[in-house]
């Protein structure tokens, strides 16, 4: 039985599955992309959502969700110039995904009795807010009363 990149490249079919995974499956690439989600962020703001992040991991995820295109970067003019690390067509494109992945999470992964992580409330209306057309949408769910500020943290006990 063959799987993977091996399936792939021997019968010469694309799964879009195994693709996916590949280009968005390593510990922190979903992380990065799920905090640039609310908003553009330069260098340092993402390192300080990200705790347990390396500055060389951070720089060798950045360099790869760019080249897959699923984020860019903007130049801002100033003295002295800066860079914000934005999410392209294609990275926007994911908000559904992290919908599904957060009911996954609440159905699997979350004791009934915690809440979510505050980090997490404010980043999931932020997903339920803009449409595709970037047309405000809301869908009550029950972490709605809970403003909280953003940063989302990856666990770092796996």
């Amino acid at each position: 039985m063959k799987c993977g990149s091996q399936y792939i490249n021997q019968k010469k079919e694309i799964c879009p599955v195994v693709e996916s995974i590949y280009t968005l499956g390593n510990k922190w690439s979903l992380v990065i992309t799920y905090n640039l989600m609310k908003s553009p962020k330069r260098f340092n703001e993402l390192k300080a959502c990200i705790p347990g992040i390396s500055s060389k991991v951070l720089t060798q995820n950045l360099y790869e969700l760019q080249k897959n295109g699923i984020i860019g970067k903007k130049t801002i003019p100033d003295q002295p110039e800066k860079i914000e690390y934005v999410l392209t067509e294609k990275g926007e494109d994911l908000r559904n995904l992290m919908r599904e992945m957060r009911t996954w999470g609440e159905k699997w992964l979350m004791p009934p009795e915690q809440q979510p992580a505050d980090s997490c409330r404010s980043t999931d209306q932020r997903l339920e807010e803009i449409d595709e057309n970037g047309i405000k949408q809301h869908v009550n769910n029950k972490w709605d009363k809970y403003p909280v500020p953003f940063a989302v943290v990856a666990r770092t006990d796996k």
